[in-house]
């Protein structure tokens, strides 16, 4: 093990986009830009069942493992495409003079009971510096939107869209990839 230094420490800023057609193409790709972020997380989860002792009183004496999934957050720093917001959030209509807005109303579009999956996209997380730093490639992003999210109307913070995908696995069972560039493929 080498030993640790402050000059290693990653700092790793990046661009997100959907439907890349190739890794080697400058970004978007060959897809569509999604914009800069200001914070992305990927996010492991697993669902573990308690089974609890009667003996004991009812409290869990073992867990049952049942799985486990990926959640991929980000914090989109522009917001000027209608495109790309639109698969992030469905609700985003093209406004007056053609921009995109954010529009809820009692029924925006997306029904209570719509299957998400059909809003999957392929995702990937682009580095400023492509070669050196790790990519991410979600492989079947289904937006969510995240319960803590919020357009923050501040003086002393920069506005940001908070986004939030479900990183479900694709038809062959990939769900994600995280490395450098050379390592990864589509």
């Amino acid at each position: 093990m080498s030993t640790p230094t402050v000059g290693r420490i990653l700092s790793v800023p990046g661009r997100l986009s959907h439907t890349p057609t190739s890794l080697v193409t400058a970004y978007p790709h060959g897809g569509t830009a999604l914009g800069t972020c200001g914070r992305v997380s990927l996010r492991p989860y697993t669902y573990a069942m308690p089974i609890t002792a009667e003996e004991f009183g009812g409290v869990p004496s073992d867990f049952l493992y049942g799985g486990e999934g990926w959640v991929l957050e980000a914090t989109l720093r522009e917001i000027d495409d209608l495109d790309a917001l639109s698969i992030l959030f469905p609700i985003y209509v093209a406004g007056a003079a053609g921009g995109p807005i954010l529009r809820a109303n009692a029924y925006s579009g997306v029904r209570a009971g719509t299957y998400l999956g059909d809003l999957a996209k392929v995702i990937v997380f682009t580095p400023d510096n492509p070669d050196d730093h790790q990519w991410l490639i979600v492989r079947r992003a289904v937006p969510l939107i995240d319960e803590t999210a919020m357009l923050a109307f501040r003086a002393n913070e920069d506005l940001g869209i908070p986004v939030m995908w479900s990183c479900t696995p694709d038809s062959v069972g990939r769900q994600i990839e995280y490395g450098k560039r050379r390592d990864i493929t589509l």
